[in-house]
């Protein structure tokens, strides 16, 4: 039976993203399996559609722990506008071993001896890293190719010729050097693997080297500072610290017009500019357009014509009787 004060409080039709602290050892699912479970949700409720609509942006293996952002109802749709958002991270590094998993889940493959190392020599390669580099992605991902995930071909015992992909990495500071420990903390764009990156530094420092552990500490201007704690959440917790979707997306600018020029938005129409106003933001620029009382949002595209809608994210419009 579902709970009444679910519906009392409407959490069944709340929007927004909760910031939340991962515990290591976990999945990011187990994150949402928990979440349902303080909803009380069963299966019967989810055939009868009486369910919450959970996701969550940027998966974090169970090795690490982090800020996990989980996405509710119509906030789902954002998730690949947060994903293209910088993340922040701390790493150790174990040098003088690789794994097949490039971290201390997986396999040994090798053992070697640490040579010796200044702080000097850990800095210089460290700055090799940093800008645009050519990466290639851990074999155990969930990465597609040739019609699987990569990890499948793995556990299939099958090889594959993986190509480098271009990812950017834009802050690589060393923060602590306890041989055989090197601790890092990164700021990269989507796509960086942080176990690929243990593993290559590693590498370049003659030893090979595989990620002992892992915390990321910031997507965009959610921080670990902020998030809560999953063995806290209640659903009093949950409302109480949810962001809203605009709030979410702050780093997009905001454009309101009428409500008969979003209208074209949501049937896929191109807006000129000239019904947008003086202040738009410029080229090739992603926004969100709102019309004036925030009943609607979409997100779209700005080009040299005007602006054409990339998503509906929501549109609390009456149904016609």
């Amino acid at each position: 039976m579902v709970n009444p004060q679910l519906i009392k409080s409407n959490i069944y039709t709340i929007r927004g993203v909760l910031n939340v602290n991962k515990p290591s050892g976990i999945s990011s699912y187990d994150v949402i399996r928990a979440i349902k479970k303080i909803f009380g949700e069963s299966t019967l409720q989810q055939k009868k559609g009486i369910s919450i609509k959970l996701g969550h942006a940027g998966t974090l293996d169970p090795l690490a722990n982090g800020v996990l952002l989980i996405l509710f109802n119509e906030a789902t749709k954002i998730a690949p506008f947060l994903v293209e958002q910088m993340k922040e991270y701390i790493a150790e590094i174990r040098l003088g071993i690789r794994t097949d998993t490039d971290d201390l889940t997986g396999k040994v493959l090798e053992e070697k001896k640490i040579p010796p190392l200044h702080l000097k020599q850990v800095q210089e390669v460290l700055l090799k890293f940093e800008g645009e580099i050519n990466q290639i992605p851990p074999i155990f991902s969930a990465l597609h190719e040739q019609g699987k995930r990569l990890y499948e071909i793995a556990r299939a015992g099958k090889t594959i010729e993986q190509k480098p992909r271009k990812v950017f990495v834009y802050e690589l500071e060393l923060m602590k050097f306890t041989p055989p420990i090197l601790k890092i903390r990164a700021v990269v764009s989507k796509g960086t693997y942080i176990r690929a990156l243990a593993r290559d530094i590693g590498e370049q420092l003659g030893c090979g080297g595989t990620l002992n552990a892992l915390t990321r500490t910031r997507i965009g201007n959610f921080r670990i500072t902020d998030a809560v704690q999953l063995n806290e959440l209640t659903m009093d917790l949950i409302q109480k610290q949810m962001c809203s979707i605009t709030t979410a997306l702050s780093n997009l600018n905001s454009v309101y017009v009428e409500e008969t020029v979003i209208n074209r938005l949501l049937t896929g129409q191109l807006i000129k500019l000239s019904e947008v106003g003086e202040h738009y933001p410029s080229t090739h620029h992603q926004v969100k357009v709102f019309d004036r009382e925030e009943k609607i949002m979409v997100i779209a595209l700005r080009s040299n014509d005007g602006f054409k809608p990339i998503r509906l994210i929501y549109a609390d419009i009456p149904k016609k009787q």
